[in-house]
């Protein structure tokens, strides 16, 4: 790229920041604490980075590599967080091609301020690992690959842009470190052999199996102290209640109602069946079993995205494959009603089968205490079920209507931001 003709720049004026006793004009809007850099690296308001220097010297590129960085990921955090900009100031005559020494704790800040933006504020910097050339590597990467590092998609192994940072996302913020398995159990080869017989989908018979079948797992993985069986404790419980009250005669379409509880149960098999033999499940059952055997995610997200699962994604299409058709719908929220019985029993086996207490997870945590102070207990949990469940009713009739493309897209992006949801809150050491 040609170099522009200094000659074009514009005469200094009195005021100009690099002649003494400079003083910066109050702009419209707050400006923020200074950060400790030099003059030209100076905090300004939003948009000053580039306002005070010629289009020629913009196309020019006269501008050290780090420096035009900088305020280019400054003027991405103007967008993405205006709470965390830090604006500067490039002039012609003050170029530094290395930050100074003293500089060295604000290219930390600038890493820091820019992944928060990208990833959330409750990013923290672990400052006694942090190098300028590192911050130069994070600075640099875009938004999207620290944001998907963050969530610990495993397809990043081999992302090019987030091979060289994806070491110092766990070091510096304990974000995208590879799975801690030193809390895991070892299961027998004897208790994994029954495992995969009990959850072979192709030899499921009706209601009774599933419920054997599923008591079965639950055992297993509890007496293993495996939490891979978090969901098969919850799952034990609903699936009991479910044929219970199919036996009680409570559903005017019975046949339908046992049709749901067995093929719902299939499709919970078939993944853990493919799960435990090293196969293909579904990418939502691939990660709920990659949390459950990393230590470093709280059990409570765990639950949360299996319980996410199994009704964001498995119901509708179970709805779907089963023929549900509208006349269905008034046992469909009586199903739930009565399965809402055993969410207090639920709360307790979690608690005794892994030390784990979810019980804020399944309340609502403060909002759902808040409404069952001025309303009646589980008010809050049976909104939030009964309102998930109604929407996997919806999609499981708009697969019969609508372009099956449009219902799969619709049904994984509420998953994916259940997903996100959870991780937040266990990052924030509220699961």
């Amino acid at each position: 790229m040609a170099v522009a003709d200094l000659s074009s720049a514009p005469p200094r004026t009195q005021n100009h920041p690099t002649n003494p006793g400079y003083e910066r004009e109050r702009t419209v809007g707050p400006l923020l604490p200074k950060s400790g850099y030099t003059g030209s690296l100076s905090v300004a308001d939003p948009g000053i980075c580039f306002a005070n220097l010629p289009v020629s010297r913009l196309v020019g590129s006269l501008c050290p590599k780090r420096e035009s960085m900088m305020c280019a990921r400054r003027a991405l955090l103007v967008l993405v967080s205006p709470a965390l900009l830090l604006a500067c100031e490039l002039e012609s005559s003050v170029l530094h091609p290395v930050p100074m020494a003293s500089e060295a704790s604000s290219w930390c800040e600038e890493a820091t301020s820019y992944v928060a933006a990208c990833v959330g504020p409750q990013t923290t910097l672990i400052r006694d690992n942090c190098t300028d050339a590192d911050a130069e590597k994070l600075l640099s990467t875009p938004c999207e690959t620290l944001l998907a590092i963050a969530d610990g998609l495993s397809d990043l192994k081999t992302d090019g842009d987030a091979a060289p940072v994806m070491p110092l996302m766990c070091r510096w913020f304990g974000l995208g470190c590879p799975p801690d398995t030193s809390c895991l159990p070892e299961m027998t080869n004897d208790a994994l052999a029954e495992a995969i017989v009990l959850s072979d989908p192709t030899s499921l018979q009706d209601p009774y199996d599933a419920q054997y079948r599923v008591n079965e797992i639950a055992r297993i993985f509890r007496e293993v102290g495996d939490p891979r069986g978090l969901f098969a404790t919850v799952y034990r419980l609903i699936t009991n209640r479910a044929v219970e009250s199919v036996d009680a005669g409570d559903y005017e379409y019975s046949q339908w109602a046992n049709r749901l509880i067995t093929e719902f149960a299939r499709r919970y098999l078939a993944n853990l069946h493919a799960h435990l033999l090293a196969g293909e499940t579904t990418g939502q059952w691939g990660k709920y079993y990659d949390l459950a055997q990393n230590c470093r995610v709280g059990r409570g997200r765990t639950l949360g995205v299996a319980i996410a699962v199994h009704l964001m994604v498995d119901l509708p299409y179970t709805l779907h494959d089963i023929g549900s058709m509208p006349d269905q719908r008034e046992d469909f929220v009586l199903f739930g009603d009565i399965l809402l019985e055993i969410f207090p029993q639920l709360i307790i086996d979690i608690q005794a089968d892994y030390d784990t207490d979810v019980s804020d997870l399944l309340n609502g945590f403060f909002l759902g205490k808040w409404v069952d102070s001025v309303t009646t207990e589980g008010t809050s949990t049976a909104f939030m079920y009964q309102g998930v469940r109604l929407k996997a009713w919806r999609d499981g009739q708009n697969l019969r209507i609508f372009p099956k493309v449009v219902v799969d897209a619709e049904i994984l992006t509420a998953w994916g931001i259940a997903e996100k949801f959870l991780a937040k809150l266990d990052a924030n050491g509220v699961l």
